[in-house]
């Protein structure tokens, strides 16, 4: 600035200083033509120069002082509050250029506030891992939900060199242009990692990998499979010898007395795949939530003793002792629910019991005054490395001693579920040899 405001005087004092020269001569020339001009030059010399010298005095001290005044003028201007500045009028356009510039980047400022405080509130609210990282393999952002799939304790930084093979691999992959879907298995936990590329003006910049927690997904399908292959094996069984009693009288194979005793064969097997398929129509409206039946308050003792003289003579038939006693508490739920759920448990402990065994039902409180029902039984009693999945469909401890009292493999399971839909939980207490004691627990009434 000082030295633009220089050069632009000293120019201005030289041309007025040409002026005075040429206008001297011309001066001279004009009324003093007698006089030469090699004279006139010599006589010019040391005016020229005394002149010279204070046009150069002048020139500097005005440069000095125009230059000190208006960088004063700059120099108040207040950048945080330009429009409190008062300065030279000539000084007011770039006032305001510096306000709305000031305003441009509040308002950019603002902006990439809000859009990163909601970038980070989304994804930390992900279920699912979310990492950003750069092309040079660093990992520049991270959610909460990354950590605990990928870090051994939460408060450990993420580090590529800390992730499993697959992660690593899956980031390389995204970094060279190829989205990948891979999975990564850590204590017992099944994640899926999905990594693609971040592309900008047609270069890979960097990659984006999600993590997903699958684990219970996986063991979800693991039962469907499982479910589908037993209830294949339960269904077929039946079939099979219906078909075969079918097709021995069909063909003539049978007479007299075998007729009647073949009949009673099929209607048996078909009252078993009949059980069967009402207990698995029974289990997928549980499993939906789609049975519309109104609560009501339900005397649960009253159930089970409505259950034991129901099952009196199938346990009198394997004699088997059967009782129920406790309190008369009332509940608010789906009576043919509870039926069905206190039915299996007892039907259960009457067919898993020993000769001579007995099954004592209970209903009470316990010393947190939670209403429960208790089935125990003197039975063959469940291995503890089984205890975790008996309730679980068509899971059978025995194989061999469940198909000789038959069923279907469903009855525990719908225990489950019917307590789950009462908002109940099981507890199960079993020794081989001793017995077992199966629990459900309401809420405080």
């Amino acid at each position: 600035m000082k030295r633009l405001i220089y050069k632009y005087v000293f120019i201005a004092g030289a041309v007025s200083f040409l002026i005075s020269v040429v206008a001297l001569y011309t001066f001279n020339k004009i009324y003093f033509p007698e006089i030469s001009v090699q004279d006139i030059i010599f006589a010019l010399v040391y005016p020229v120069l005394y002149l010279f010298a204070a046009y150069t005095v002048v020139s500097g001290v005005t440069a000095f002082f125009i230059c000190k005044k208006i960088l004063d003028g700059i120099e108040k201007i207040d950048v945080d509050k330009p429009e409190d500045c008062h300065t030279f009028k000539e000084l007011v356009f770039l006032i305001e250029h510096i306000k709305a510039q000031r305003q441009l980047i509040f308002l950019q400022k603002e902006q990439l506030r809000a859009s990163k405080k909601e970038f980070f509130t989304i994804t930390e609210n992900m279920s699912e891992g979310f990492v950003l990282v750069d092309n040079k393999m660093q990992i520049i952002s991270h959610n909460t939900s990354a950590v605990k799939f990928l870090c051994e304790q939460e408060e450990q930084t993420i580090a590529l060199t800390h992730c499993a093979n697959e992660v690593v691999q899956a980031v390389a992959q995204a970094l060279a242009g190829q989205r990948s879907e891979t999975y990564t298995f850590r204590n017992q936990q099944c994640c899926e990692v999905i990594s693609s590329p971040v592309v900008s003006n047609g270069q890979v910049v960097g990659a984006v990998v999600i993590i997903m927690d699958i684990t219970e997904k996986r063991q979800r399908e693991e039962l469907r499979k499982e479910f589908t292959a037993n209830v294949s094996h339960e269904l077929k069984t039946p079939l099979t010898s219906i078909s075969g009693f079918a097709e021995l009288m069909r063909d003539g194979f049978v007479s007299g007395d075998k007729i009647r005793e073949f009949s009673a064969d099929i209607y048996k097997e078909a009252q078993r795949l009949l059980e069967l398929v009402n207990d698995i129509i029974r289990l997928s409206k549980l499993d939906e939530g789609s049975v519309k039946l109104e609560s009501e308050n339900v005397d649960l003792l009253e159930i089970c003793k409505e259950t034991v003289d129901e099952l009196g003579a199938v346990a009198k038939k394997a004699n088997v002792k059967i009782s129920a006693k406790g309190e008369h508490i009332f509940v608010n739920g789906v009576k043919n629910i509870l039926c069905e759920m206190v039915y299996n448990l007892c039907d259960n402990a009457i067919k898993y019991n020993i000769e001579g065994g007995e099954v004592a039902v209970n209903v009470g409180r316990n010393s947190f005054s939670n209403v429960y029902i208790s089935v125990s039984d003197t039975g063959i009693g469940i291995p503890l490395s089984h205890q975790s999945r008996v309730f679980e469909r068509f899971y059978r401890v025995d194989k061999s001693h469940s198909k000789a009292v038959g069923g279907t493999g469903l009855g525990l399971s719908i225990v489950k579920h019917a307590a789950n839909f009462h908002g109940a939980s099981l507890t199960l207490k079993s020794e081989v040899g001793v017995g077992t004691e199966i629990t459900v627990v309401f809420g405080a009434i």
